[in-house]
């Protein structure tokens, strides 16, 4: 057994020789030191705080696991969150060579299932290519929750597509669970994997089956059985299970404008396969397309001359765009139930939520133009090039006629180079625009400095977490948690800190918004003796995240209990000259003082309540 499996072994070293799979191997390699730039010059962004929070808090268990985050039920992706959350804090430096780990996966699957349906043929190099360059896939790389999400998915869509061809030549059982195991493991990241298995079925209908449309259904049900049990089980379980466990946060019934929905994303997908789209637009969550209407309208037209070429040259090649039509409007239908009625027509745009387009393409662009090897029916080249419906026929003398191969390959580097251009500009767009890593950086090195603070828990800035989608998780004590410094967010204090937009500690002072009259002892303010005093204050303060100033002189250090409305917050006064901070919540028309020892006494002459401000840096 130790021999042949040493000549197995030997043998795929020698197959790596192959000059197509040589220069595959090359073309990857490149990819992989392109996006290590792009990758490590990120950081992370909004839901990656989150997950990495949770990760810390529940540990790898498995209710940590099986929650659902945004209706995605990921535990796949919640296992690389956990060992990069638990790693250090905010090891971008892991998050992003985990991120690479996965693109080579995916590479190198899509290359074995190009090579793996069409042959070592050296025009596999060009869907690969296709595959290696296009900017669909920058959102979802340079996001690292998309990326785990996402990249996942086209290393399972590759492989699983390879295995089920192989178990639709050889009907070996290895094969279907290989297949089947593929699909399992991408819906352990993300479910839009299930949008595979219309696929599969496709291929197998459209390419291993002869005859009518009943004819082909009877033939596949009766030679490929166990396909329908052990997908059916695959796919049946996940689905049965979340929809009895997850719950959908996208319940908007609100109409969606589906025409221009659908004009979005299918225009967006074309100019992505052909190097697009060469202008972009930030929007929160990542740059979107922003390609002029002329350009989206030429691009859309040189993919229909495209298609008709190869159906001109090659019998069976409609089949490939059809399959890829209905893998693009499958995915607008998923957008339409989905994000779309909650941000309109333009999410379209985004290419987070169709990357996955970008392996239908390579798929469909390699079934169009390259025979399918082993199969009952494949792509061949027409022996009579023109259609017999006469209209057709100028069109057809047109596109019947070859296209030298050098010219081909130029195409092919044309729309890499310019896929890698525009994957370079949403780049540098994303590094840019992503101001939570200078913020946190800032935020970081200043706790350091200043060792224990004690911290005003505001919201963060709207760039880091929009409120408006993480509220009331955008607050800085949970951003914090990721620094491990010693931070403390009291409800009072004597010297608090405040976060400023870009990160740096400041001194915390209240803006008055209400001050209490001064008060009825000369030279003292207000005389707050034991048991208590009560202050009166102009109205009703009631905002939510307001702070009480009082300003005092002190006989002796104590402690002290702060009444407001129905509040209660026990504090401490130091002896001197100082001011003590109280966070208010809820309505209330006084400050009463009360608490302190009965020797203790206080002279306040300041009470002002209003929001914090930044005073001086620390």
């Amino acid at each position: 057994m130790s021999t042949a499996f040493t000549e197995h072994f030997r043998g795929s070293l020698r197959s790596l020789r192959h000059p197509v799979l040589a220069v595959a191997l090359g073309m990857i390699a490149l990819q992989l030191v392109y996006r290590s730039w792009a990758l490590y010059s990120g950081w992370f962004y909004t839901d990656d705080y989150l997950l990495l929070i949770d990760a810390q808090r529940q540990g790898l268990t498995t209710d940590y696991l099986l929650n659902a985050y945004n209706s995605h039920l990921m535990p796949g992706s919640r296992v690389l969150i956990w060992l990069v959350g638990t790693s250090g804090p905010l090891n971008w430096g892991l998050a992003a060579t985990v991120t690479l780990v996965v693109q080579v996966v995916a590479s190198l699957a899509a290359l074995w299932m190009l090579v793996s349906l069409f042959g070592r043929r050296w025009a596999v190099l060009a869907p690969l290519a296709l595959y290696l360059t296009s900017a669909m896939t920058a959102q979802a790389t340079l996001w690292w929750i998309s990326s785990l999400n996402q990249i996942s998915v086209q290393a399972s869509f590759f492989l699983a597509v390879g295995a089920w061809v192989g178990y639709l030549r050889t009907r070996r059982l290895r094969w279907l669970f290989a297949a089947a195991g593929s699909v399992a493991l991408g819906l352990l990241f993300f479910q839009k994997i299930l949008l595979v298995l219309p696929v599969l079925v496709f291929l197998a209908f459209v390419y291993f089956a002869s005859g009518g449309p009943a004819q082909r259904c009877r033939h596949l049900v009766r030679i490929y059985w166990p396909a329908l049990l052990v997908m059916g089980g695959v796919a049946g379980t996940y689905v049965l299970y979340s929809m009895l466990e997850v719950r959908q946060p996208f319940t908007d019934s609100r109409l969606v404008d589906l025409p221009v929905l659908t004009w979005n994303m299918v225009g967006t997908a074309v100019v992505g396969a052909l190097g697009g789209p060469w202008r972009w637009e930030w929007q929160p969550g990542g740059a979107w397309a922003d390609t002029p209407t002329w350009l989206v309208i030429a691009a859309v037209a040189a993919a229909g001359l495209l298609a008709a070429y190869s159906i001109v040259q090659r019998i069976r090649a409609g089949w490939a765009w059809v399959l890829l039509v209905g893998y693009l409007l499958t995915g607008v239908l998923l957008v339409t139930t989905s994000r779309a009625p909650v941000f309109g027509a333009d999410i379209g745009l985004a290419y987070r939520l169709q990357t996955d387009a970008i392996c239908a393409v390579v798929l469909c662009l390699g079934l169009a133009t390259l025979p399918l090897v082993g199969a009952v029916h494949s792509s061949e080249l027409r022996r009579q090039s023109l259609p017999r419906w006469r209209p057709a026929r100028p069109l057809a003398r047109v596109l019947s006629r070859r296209v030298p191969e050098p010219w081909l390959a130029g195409a092919v580097v044309l729309v890499s180079l310019s896929g890698l251009l525009c994957w370079t500009s949403y780049a540098r767009n994303w590094h840019e625009h992503n101001v939570s890593e200078s913020y946190l950086r800032t935020l970081d090195r200043e706790l350091r400095d200043q060792g224990t603070t004690d911290l005003v828990d505001d919201a963060v800035p709207e760039d880091v977490l929009p409120s408006a989608l993480f509220s009331p998780d955008n607050k800085l004590s949970t951003m914090v948690g990721l620094l491990d410094r010693e931070v403390a967010f009291p409800p009072s204090g004597s010297r608090l800190a405040l976060v400023s937009s870009d990160g740096g500690l400041h001194e915390a002072l209240v803006r008055p918004s209400a001050s209490a009259p001064p008060g009825p002892n000369p030279n003292c303010g207000w005389l707050v003796e034991a048991p208590r005093l009560k202050i009166p204050l102009p109205g009703r303060p009631e905002n939510l995240g307001w702070w009480v100033r009082l300003g005092y002189l002190s006989n002796s250090a104590d402690s002290v209990l702060v009444t407001l409305g129905d509040q209660r917050v026990p504090s401490r006064v130091v002896k001197g000259l100082s001011n003590l901070y109280v966070r208010a919540s809820g309505e209330f028309d006084s400050v009463v003082v009360s608490g302190m020892a009965p020797d203790t006494k206080l002279c306040v002459d300041v009470v002002q309540v209003g929001p914090m401000m930044e005073g001086r840096g620390l």
